[in-house]
């Protein structure tokens, strides 16, 4: 009996798609495939498992405990892909090296990710997005986030924000303070967990003055409007944090342009939770979900 109903169970955090759930996910999919083509996007599809020390290329080492891992006959480390990014930077860096830039690549797929299931978050999960590749623009980071504006209409969503930020902002005011790489690491792990108990404490801990350290707890609540973003500059002492604000504030202006800024705040203690992103991150949110539906960034050096 237990091994007839092991044999009926699926592994932990997956699920099945009954009739009409796989309908509405393939309409959904669908909607958000065309939507890409419409903006110039052509899809790729790179395969579900690839060599590990791919997929941690520009990655923190807090990462593999989350990879399904696995070897081939050769006894190489596999894993199955945690999310689209990294593979398709492969697939950029190498069959399509030669291909005129910039790069509009879109897709759909799954990625398997080991962490604690919650209501709509599985350990398989489906993502469809875009890599916009060989731009440095302003332009090209207002394009990405308008369209990710555009998908969530486009899946019939419209409670939602998109809540911008800059690494560069956060790692600016770090530096200008001189804190060591340590320092630094424990501080950008807070963030990244929205852990404000461990940020507060860590910064307590720091010998500096007292002024720096409240400049410095300043940063996970450091969101709003385009006053919020005028007002960071009296915190941004060095070239680095304020080429940062400039950076957003650039990228607002586009956003206006689209029409979309409505949907737009700034939350300057974002950070994303990959080590690659080198600028502008964005997540967006929706009440009563306590994780970002979408979300993204620039990546100069992967």
């Amino acid at each position: 009996m237990d091994k007839e109903r092991l044999t009926l169970e699926i592994p932990y955090g997956m699920r099945d798609f009954l009739p009409t759930e796989a309908a509405e996910k393939r309409a959904i999919e669908a909607e958000l495939a065309a939507l890409f083509a419409e903006w110039g996007y052509d899809e790729v599809v790179t395969p579900t498992i690839e060599y590990l020390d791919n997929l941690t290329l520009g990655a923190s080492r807090a990462l593999e405990p989350h990879l399904f891992k696995l070897f081939d006959k050769d006894n190489r480390t596999l894993a199955l892909r945690h999310e689209m990014t990294t593979p398709i930077a492969r697939l950029a860096a190498s069959r399509l090296r030669d291909y005129p830039q910039p790069l509009k690549l879109s897709y759909v797929s799954s990625v398997f990710r080991y962490e604690q299931t919650q209501a709509g978050r599985q350990c398989e999960f489906h993502q469809a997005g875009v890599e916009l590749m060989g731009s440095a623009t302003a332009f090209a980071d207002a394009e990405v986030i308008a369209l990710a504006i555009q998908g969530l209409l486009r899946a019939g969503l419209s409670d939602f924000t998109i809540c911008l930020g800059q690494v560069e902002f956060v790692s600016g005011i770090m530096n200008q303070y001189q804190l060591t790489d340590e320092t630094k690491q424990t501080l950008q792990t807070a963030l990244e967990k929205h852990d404000l108990v461990s940020f507060d404490r860590a910064i307590a801990s720091l010998d500096l003055p007292e002024k720096a350290k409240k400049t410095l707890g300043y940063l996970p609540v450091l969101n709003g409007g385009a006053e919020m973003l005028k007002k960071s500059y009296t915190l941004a002492l060095n070239e680095q944090s304020r080429r940062a604000l400039d950076n957003l504030a650039e990228i607002y202006r586009l956003l206006q342009s689209y029409g979309v800024e409505q949907y737009v705040r700034f939350d300057l203690g974002i950070i994303r939770d990959f080590s690659y992103y080198t600028g502008m991150v964005f997540e967006a949110y929706t009440p009563g979900l306590g994780f970002p539906l979408a979300g993204g960034g620039r990546y100069d050096h992967l």
